[in-house]
């Protein structure tokens, strides 16, 4: 349970929303945040599938899994590096353009 001062907790399915109302008020870094966000969740998807086929003995190599596993750590690294680049260029205080539109 993610717990908060002041709340009890928030249920596990309640989690996402709690995650993108956080990421609501970023602006520049938005697209790169819901990204990371998109990451972790196919990473929850990957280890969720990996449980639950090594639960009924099913995990074989170069399985579904392990592609899974491939495509969220693609993703995971894909997000940090254009968190990381987003960050520099708004330190260094070069001028980036936003998408209002979304």
């Amino acid at each position: 349970m993610l717990v908060w001062p002041g709340v009890k907790g928030i249920s596990p399915s309640n989690k996402f929303f709690a995650i993108t109302a956080l990421v609501q008020p970023l602006g520049l870094m938005k697209r790169k945040m819901l990204f990371l966000i998109a990451a972790l969740v196919c990473q929850y998807v990957s280890d969720f599938t990996f449980l639950y086929m090594a639960s009924r003995g099913l995990p074989y190599v170069g399985g579904v899994v392990d592609y899974l596993y491939l495509m969220s750590y693609f993703l995971m690294t894909l997000a940090i590096i254009e968190l990381d680049s987003a960050f520099e260029r708004s330190k260094n205080g070069k001028t980036v353009e936003v998408n209002r539109s979304i």
